[in-house]
């Protein structure tokens, strides 16, 4: 009998505990849930107020302009070797002394080539091309406000062969023209440097037998790589 109260006490316990057990674990699991319904109406508050924030942006005020703008590619000109020629923009319709200096104006390009080229009617010619970077600039004379002085010259000593109808780079910033200024009175050294490629030409009619008035077209083709 004492067998069998000690063993029902002992259900009771097992129950009282898993009971106790089952309203623990449901009471963690309703702070759990109560947390995630916290969050999700925290994200949809937030959702709210970004949507409202961005249905309430008004505009009050609004204007558009227009830019135009032309894209050149590359404008250059052939123009009398001289500084002259050079400072007035002289075209040059024929050479000077075998040369002619030739400038870009304007350009769109990273790396510019020159291809010089020539077709002639007299059989046995043969031309040697070479180009050379020049500078022009004005020189103020010894005194301040005395007189200023003319100087086209070579950039360098560097003088380079060219094959007819092979195109190569060019430095595009020794050869870009630039409207040429005198300095200040109290700056007389110059105000800018302007700059051209010299192309010369040597004519070598040894190999010409037959006597008489000949021509040769020379063309300048530019583009970029």
């Amino acid at each position: 009998m004492l067998l069998c109260g000690s063993f029902l006490t002992s259900m009771v316990s097992c129950t009282t505990a898993k009971e106790k057990w089952m309203v623990r674990n449901m009471k963690m699991k309703g702070k759990l849930n109560t947390r995630l319904k916290k969050l999700c109406v925290f994200i949809v508050a937030l959702l709210v107020a970004v949507a409202g924030v961005s249905a309430g942006a008004y505009i009050y005020w609004s204007r558009t302009i227009q830019y135009n703008f032309k894209v050149i590619g590359i404008s250059a000109d052939l123009l009398v070797p001289t500084f002259d020629g050079y400072d007035q923009k002289l075209e040059a319709s024929n050479l000077t002394d075998g040369k002619v200096a030739l400038v870009i104006l304007t350009e769109n390009f990273h790396n510019i080539w020159l291809n010089v080229s020539y077709t002639s009617n007299a059989t046995g010619l043969n031309i040697t091309i070479t180009h050379q970077y020049y500078k022009v600039y004005w020189l103020p004379s010894g005194s301040v406000g005395i007189g200023w002085y003319k100087r086209f010259e070579p950039l360098n000593n560097t003088v380079y062969n060219d094959t007819p109808n092979q195109p190569f780079i060019v430095d595009k910033t020794k050869m870009t023209y630039v409207p040429l200024q005198k300095g200040y009175p109290d700056d007389p050294a110059p105000k800018n440097y302007g700059y051209c490629l010299i192309v010369t030409f040597t004519f070598d009619t040894e190999y010409i037998t037959t006597p008489g008035n000949y021509g040769a077209n020379l063309k300048f083709d530019m583009g970029f790589s």
